[in-house]
C-alpha cells in the first residue's frame, strides 16, 4: 500500500466503495478461517472483474502461492 501511495495511487484498505479499478488481494493458504474468507474475496472480486466492473485483479500470499495451478484452472483470466 506504501508503494502504491507513494506513485500518487488512492488507495483504500478493505474499501466497501464499489469504484475501484484495481483490486489487490493478499491470501493466506495455512489457518482454514483466512483460507475460506480469501476465497470467498477471491471469486467475488472474479466475478466482477468477469463484469467488468474492475480492470485488474492481483491475487498474492500465501494461498496464491500454494495453490496457483488450482486457482488458474478455476478462476481462468483473473
Amino acid at each position: 500500500m506504501g508503494q502504491l501511495k507513494a506513485n500518487d495511487m488512492d488507495v483504500d484498505h478493505e474499501s466497501d466503495k464499489k469504484y475501484a479499478n484495481v483490486v489487490v488481494i493478499n491470501t493466506c493458504g495455512f489457518i482454514d478461517n483466512a483460507k475460506e474468507e480469501s476465497i470467498n474475496t477471491i471469486i467475488e472480486q472474479a466475478e466482477r472483474k468477469s463484469n467488468v466492473k474492475i480492470d485488474k485483479l492481483f491475487v498474492t500470499g500465501c494461498l496464491s502461492d500454494r495453490y496457483k495451478p488450482d486457482l488458474d484452472k478455476e478462476i481462468p483470466n483473473s
